[in-house]
């Protein structure tokens, strides 16, 4: 495992090669709890990741912590090891322990073209955290002001007038953190049904 994960940390193909090529590697062997390929997916090498997955790596095994490779890759904002790791099977719908999925992070991370993978994959606008928060939420949590990627969730049937556990809409987190690409799209169906809002 040490030798996958060293490969993985310096970007050597044929290290990686030569370590799957053994047959006593288990590609699904876990260091301090993270697999090589949630390794890989944090890198966004979507050349470990094709290995990996091609050596048997499972795509749905998590972290301690409830993490699954599509987690990773979707938190990174990697598109191409999002679209290998659904290819091979990775559950869209996964579950990290506080209850986040990969739209979550995928939207958290500000790539549109990794939410529009999810969204074609059947990811739900409308499942929500275990503080309440959907994906709508965690878009405006996210360090960009992608307005884009709010329109194409809202455009999926997200809930604009959706409240956290909290009480907060994602129109709450977007003007609280100066975000007005984001604040625009949210007011936008807002102002379309003003005797709706909040």
């Amino acid at each position: 495992m040490e030798k996958l994960s060293q490969a993985i940390h310096d970007g050597d193909i044929a290290a990686m090669k030569s370590v799957l090529a053994d047959l006593a590697v288990n590609p699904n062997d876990a260091d301090e709890g993270t697999t090589p390929l949630i390794w890989a997916c944090q890198y966004g090498s979507e050349k470990f990741v094709q290995l990996l997955l091609e050596a048997g790596a499972d795509p749905n095994l998590a972290d301690e912590e409830g993490e699954t490779p599509l987690h990773v890759a979707a938190f990174g904002g990697y598109e191409e090891c999002v679209r290998l790791l659904l290819f091979h099977g990775a559950c869209v719908d996964a579950r990290t322990d506080i209850g986040k999925t990969p739209l979550m992070n995928g939207a958290q991370s500000g790539s549109t073209e990794t939410v529009e993978l999810f969204l074609a994959a059947g990811a739900s606008v409308h499942d929500v955290d275990a503080a309440g928060r959907s994906a709508l939420h965690w878009a405006t949590l996210g360090q960009h002001d992608n307005g884009a990627l709010v329109r194409l969730l809202l455009n999926a049937g997200a809930d604009v007038r959706h409240r956290n556990s909290l009480g907060d809409a994602a129109f709450d987190y977007a003007s609280g953190r100066n975000r007005p690409a984001l604040e625009g799209e949210l007011l936008a169906v807002l102002e379309n049904e003003p005797q709706r809002r909040f």
